[in-house]
């Protein structure tokens, strides 16, 4: 199951999951934030707040909303240890390495893939932050780790990008 995998860090691709999906008239919002006690999102153009729910996996919380379309919202979560964080999603963004830097990297024809590679600040969609991606071919999953967010790897796990080896996140 999908999930079980994104729980166990397993998952090559955690934005099929997590963010925001239209499904006909409604959205749906996954958020994974293990050792959180409760997660709300708020949508930014409307400042209306939305308490989401765990109900089978530790730290995965949903919500359905309906007759709902896309929209832009910040993360609120507490969690067990007492502590608050508040942040865009990062699993709202579309890649930002796009199909034909893709296509060149995996021909072996992009000269300048460094400028793809590593982490670079920048603004994406509107939203300032930075853009980590690495190669790792012969990796099954990669995440991106520190002290903002506890060493945990299971939180900011990257998605693999095709068939290139390129895991990213925004």
């Amino acid at each position: 199951m999908e999930v079980e995998a994104l729980t166990k860090a397993m998952h090559d691709n955690p934005h099929h999951i997590l963010g925001i999906h239209e499904c006909i008239d409604d959205v749906f919002v996954n958020v994974y934030l293990p050792d959180a006690k409760v997660v709300k999102i708020t949508d930014i153009s409307e400042g209306k707040t939305y308490s989401l729910v765990s109900d089978r996996y530790d730290g995965f919380y949903s919500i359905r909303l309906k007759d709902k379309k896309r929209f832009e919202y910040r993360v609120k979560a507490k969690f067990i240890d007492g502590h608050e964080e508040s942040f865009i999603d990062p699993y709202t963004f579309e890649p930002v390495i796009d199909p034909i830097d893709i296509s060149q990297f995996n021909e072996g024809l992009h000269y300048e893939i460094y400028e793809k590679l590593g982490a670079h600040p920048m603004e994406f969609e509107g939203v300032y932050g930075t853009h980590f991606a690495v190669w790792a071919p012969n990796a099954e999953r990669v995440s991106v780790v520190g002290n903002f967010n506890n060493w945990d790897g299971r939180r900011y796990q990257m998605r693999k990008l095709d068939y290139s080896g390129i895991f990213e996140i925004f």
